[in-house]
């Protein structure tokens, strides 16, 4: 038998099968939280690309989800801007390539990562190309989501860092994860900002 479902009910799937804790509202509301967790799953398979690549592609598989789409890229906008927060994604000056004709719109996708905030609290970012979260199973059912951010407590006993690390996530140490920016220049900012806006014209 085929099942048409609502647009609540494709949500309510979605955001379990991101990780994130299901609404018995009648209405699921597309958050900044979801966009988050569904733009880690669309940059995993598009970066390196542009921000507004990434932002034209998450509008698109969300945008028959809500009814007011400037509403939806007011939220997606946010939802980006978290992702770097949180580390998820690097912008050109963080990483090292290897052809300098790369754009400098370019952002790319921060490989699965984790630091220690705080006595047996992890916190879980990057993204891996298949699966946004590549974690263990034991560790993936404790993992809670806080906005863009992911993160891990670990159990009495459990060496936690070992077993991220044997799954192939990177430790970085508290000081680089909060390494401010590199300082622009007025004139880098303003030049930065114009090859933003005719990426977005394109």
């Amino acid at each position: 038998m085929i099942v048409q479902l609502g647009k609540n009910d494709v949500v309510r799937v979605a955001r379990a099968n991101a990780g994130l804790p299901s609404s018995q509202e009648e209405t699921t509301h597309v958050d900044e939280e979801f966009l988050a967790a569904c733009l880690r799953r669309v940059a995993g398979f598009h970066c390196p690309c542009s921000a507004s690549t990434l932002r034209t592609v998450l509008l698109e598989c969300t945008s028959v989800l809500v009814s007011d789409e400037a509403a939806l890229l007011a939220t997606i906008d946010r939802a980006i801007e978290a992702t770097y927060v949180a580390g998820d994604l690097l912008e050109l000056s963080q990483v090292a390539v290897a052809d300098d004709m790369t754009p400098g719109t370019w952002v790319f996708a921060a490989p699965p990562s984790f630091v220690s905030r705080a006595e047996g609290v992890f916190h879980i970012f990057g993204m891996g190309t298949e699966d946004p979260t590549p974690l263990p199973s034991a560790l993936r059912t404790r993992l809670r989501q806080v906005g863009a951010n992911r993160l891990l407590e670990a159990e009495p006993g459990e060496d936690t860092r070992t077993m991220l690390l044997d799954a192939g996530f990177r430790e970085q140490s508290i000081d680089v994860w909060l390494k401010l920016p590199k300082k622009e220049s007025p004139r880098d900012y303003r030049g930065c900002g114009h090859a933003l806006i005719l990426t977005a014209a394109r």
